[in-house]
């Protein structure tokens, strides 16, 4: 990615219904960054600006959908031993007040996918709504009539429409609009202006704005693998080059090269810290992480490192309880002869003990 971001259009943003809860502090626009950086979807579809983030970890995805405004859904499993994935989506306008929030922080490749994606809804925005929707109801204007009477023949909503050719979104608005129940959207329009803040470099920002950035995107793409003496070695593999350089400065790591495994694949980008660099980040990152991922945090934390006893350390040590369980009277030569060292070592050893 190049360091140097550009400002998004500070703009209002109008949202129909319950407002999003849009976040306040850099530090959870970050995270949320980080996170989409991993696993968001940006585009437009059918007319729609969307926004979508699907996980296995139900608590991440409700912690959004909160901020969305929406609500989460389970989805079947692809596999018998894939696990429930959760997933929440937003649309139209809530879509592109989160993108705009999280783009000064975005990739190269997820920030070129907003910027196509909002230049599609804005040439769309820019038609004449109102002209659109009396075509669609004048072209539909017996739709109810219709609907009411395959409704009462238990047709299903899905089927009619597609035995009408016309999409579900539209057919409900033109519905709600026929009965005389569709409240003029400016009654419910709340708006935001946007709190990006434009900054140059990623590297001036605050640590603890770094530090949430990380921990989301750790929080899709990483992986947290725990020790039996209690280290922990934090690793990314990424397609994305840039993010992964970036993600690396952040760990102190090594970006490593890794040519594709299949024919049809891309290439990737690893990185990964030492045992114990990486449990000394994990202290900074926990507040910000997961159900799943503190967890496996904790469960390194509860325990004690051990203290690696290079050879000589550990014959300086027998060397020293030998002689301090000498029998009475029995002097350095046949303790030095037990241990097969000279008496000379074994004096230096002795007098060198704290």
């Amino acid at each position: 990615m190049s360091q140097a971001t550009r400002q998004m259009p500070s703009v209002y943003i109008t949202c129909a219904s319950s407002p999003p809860q849009v976040p306040a502090d850099q530090k959870e626009v970050a995270w949320l960054a980080g996170l989409l950086e991993g696993e968001g979807s940006f585009g437009f579809f059918s007319g729609s600006l969307t926004l979508s983030l699907e996980m296995t970890d139900e608590d991440v995805v409700s912690r959004v959908a909160s901020m969305f405004g929406t609500a989460v859904h389970q989805n079947a499993c692809r596999k018998s031993h894939h696990k429930f994935s959760y997933a929440t989506r937003v649309r139209g306008s809530r879509a592109a007040l989160f993108m705009m929030l999280v783009r000064p922080f975005m990739g190269e490749r997820r920030g070129a996918a907003i910027d196509s994606a909002y230049s599609a809804y804005n040439r769309l925005k820019r038609e004449p709504a109102q002209a659109r929707c009396k075509a669609l109801d004048s072209k539909h204007a017996d739709l109810l009539v219709r609907w009411t009477q395959a409704r009462n023949l238990g047709q299903s909503f899905r089927s009619f429409c597609a035995d009408q050719g016309i999409g579900r979104r539209a057919a409900e608005q033109v519905i709600q609009r026929l009965e005389g129940l569709h409240t003029r959207v400016r009654a419910t329009q709340h708006y935001f202006e946007l709190p990006v803040q434009e900054f140059t470099s990623f590297k001036l920002l605050p640590l603890e704005v770094r530090a949430a950035w990380l921990a989301g995107l750790l929080e899709g793409e990483g992986c947290f693998r725990v020790y039996s003496s209690g280290g922990i070695s934090i690793s990314l593999q990424m397609t994305d080059r840039d993010i992964v350089v970036r993600a690396a400065e952040e760990l102190g790591a090594v970006v490593r090269h890794s040519p594709p495994a299949k024919e049809n694949w891309q290439s990737t980008w690893v990185c990964w810290t030492s045992r114990q660099h990486g449990r000394e980040i994990s202290l900074r990152l926990i507040p910000w992480l997961g159900v799943r991922r503190s967890a496996r945090v904790n469960e390194a934390l509860t325990i004690q490192p051990s203290v690696r006893v290079g050879p000589q350390q550990r014959r300086a040590s027998e060397a020293r309880a030998a002689w301090a369980s000498r029998e009475s009277g029995e002097g350095l030569r046949p303790v030095a002869q037990r241990l097969g060292m000279s008496v000379e070592t074994l004096r230096k050893l002795v007098q060198a003990a704290p």
